[in-house]
């Protein structure tokens, strides 16, 4: 009856769902115990150095971007410090 005079509890609404992460995709590993141990270690080294070549890639990208935006900020910053100096002037 309290529901129905306005002082119940109103029912609580359902907690957003997070979407489900996407599955992260298997990486292909030949069979080890096919005699070819060396040339699989070969492959997976190789895999990994690509891997890391274009993490460094990536990371000398973002870095250049970054200082780029910190020297367009500071240009930004001098300019309404001397916009600022005009206006009290």
């Amino acid at each position: 009856m309290d529901v129905l005079d306005g002082y119940g509890a109103a029912p609580e609404p359902e907690p957003e769902r997070q979407p489900e992460p996407k599955p992260i995709p298997a990486v292909s590993v030949p069979d080890v115990h096919s005699g070819d141990r060396l040339q699989t270690v070969e492959a997976m080294l190789r895999e990994r150095q690509r891997a890391f070549l274009e993490l460094v890639s990536t990371t000398e990208t973002l870095r250049r971007a970054v200082a780029k935006l910190q020297d367009e900020l500071a240009e930004k910053d001098a300019e309404i410090a001397r916009l600022r100096l005009q206006a009290i002037a």
